[in-house]
């Protein structure tokens, strides 16, 4: 089993550089054909913690590009998702689609909009409704909204409710 072969080096404002890890933990370089910035990614979790070494060679052979990030998230193109599930249908189900939630929060109460939508979507919807009197936005001016992840309870994003 491999586990965390891929992960993703983020630099602000350059292209993003794959690292491969290998078996040996000492980091290798090479081009990233797929960056971040230019490619639409769903981000998801293995179930497992780890691929076999199997999954690893066919993702390798076939131009996949799945990165995986600090928080052993992966990342992956839509159109990489549609080749690794045509190629690899039996694996599919060991990776899950992260989902996205609005939570409001001030130093008495918390709530959440119960959303299961992409980080964009949520911060769409904090874009165009902070500062109106929708929602919870009314309830907690001067509080906090944030995007945190479903899956993981991680926080992506937040600001202040104005």
């Amino acid at each position: 089993m491999r586990s965390a072969s891929w992960f993703i080096q983020y630099e602000p404002d350059i292209k993003s550089e794959l690292i491969d890890t290998g078996a040996g933990n000492s980091p290798t370089s090479k081009p990233n054909n797929k960056p971040i910035n230019d490619t639409i990614m769903k981000k998801m979790i293995y179930k497992h913690g780890a691929i076999s070494d199997e999954l690893a060679e066919l993702i390798d052979n076939n131009g996949i590009t799945m990165t995986c990030d600090e928080n052993m998230n992966i990342l992956i193109s839509d159109e990489d998702w549609d080749k690794l599930c045509e190629l690899a249908p039996a694996a599919i189900d060991d990776f899950c689609e992260l989902t996205y939630d609005v939570v409001f929060n001030d130093e008495n109460d918390s709530n959440c909009k119960g959303f299961n939508s992409s980080i964009e979507d949520c911060k769409k919807y904090i874009e165009l409704n902070n500062g109106s009197n929708d929602s919870y936005f009314a309830d907690y001016k001067g509080g906090v909204v944030s995007v945190v992840c479903n899956e993981t309870g991680e926080e992506v994003y937040s600001e202040e409710v104005r």
